[in-house]
């Protein structure tokens, strides 16, 4: 093959890869797209509520309880089985 023969491949090989592909462009995204809500946070979910001095209103003869009634300190264990 020529000089001539391999610039005319080589010119028509770059005209070619320069023409891109035959397909259509995909259209440009306009919307961004939406974000999803955040979890809530701690506070924001709903605590249940708890009634201490009604659950630490214990009788003072309660087989469960032990020690002084007046003392300042009331202990709470809870336990289980699994």
């Amino acid at each position: 093959m020529s000089r001539t023969t391999l610039a005319l491949l080589a010119l028509i090989s770059f005209i070619l890869a320069a023409c891109g592909s035959l397909e259509e462009p995909t259209p440009a995204v306009t919307e961004r797209p939406t974000r999803r809500p955040l979890p809530p946070t701690p506070t924001q979910i709903a605590q249940p509520t708890f009634d201490l001095a009604a659950f630490l209103n214990v009788p003072a003869d309660d087989p469960r309880s032990m020690g002084s009634p007046s003392a300042p300190v009331t202990i709470i264990e809870y336990g289980d089985f699994e």
